[in-house]
């Protein structure tokens, strides 16, 4: 699904929910020395979208993410992400992504994700 590509290793991954984990890299980096918000969203994207493969048996489609930045996390640093599957229903489904420091569980980014299944999987 691109997890590995992305760096992120999967610690949990049951109905509905994935924790993945990932090392900030230099390849990650904007040029301030810290984790790309276009790189952080796509890790959101993957671990959202396993995490409806997880619960629903298909992979959907993004129709809406929003992401806060809350707090810049700087090259060798790792971060967990915990997503989770909150609605599930007929053809749309709601993920919700926490990432935080693995050191000291500060916060640094919440995410909200809308994926659409077209051929109505469950």
């Amino acid at each position: 699904m691109g997890v590995s590509h992305l760096q992120a290793r999967p610690l949990i991954i049951e109905s509905g929910r994935v924790v993945v984990e990932f090392e900030v890299t230099q390849e990650m980096a904007n040029p301030r020395g810290t984790l790309h918000g276009g790189c952080l969203t796509a890790l959101v994207d993957v671990s959202t979208t396993m995490a409806g493969v997880a619960l629903r048996g298909a992979t959907g489609m993004s129709t809406n993410m929003h992401v806060n930045f809350i707090a810049p996390v700087k090259v060798g640093e790792t971060v967990r992400m915990d997503s989770v599957i909150t609605k599930s229903g007929k053809t749309l489904a709601y993920a919700r992504s926490d990432l935080f420091l693995k050191e000291g569980n500060k916060p640094v980014a919440t995410a909200l994700h809308t994926l659409i299944y077209p051929n109505n999987n469950r």
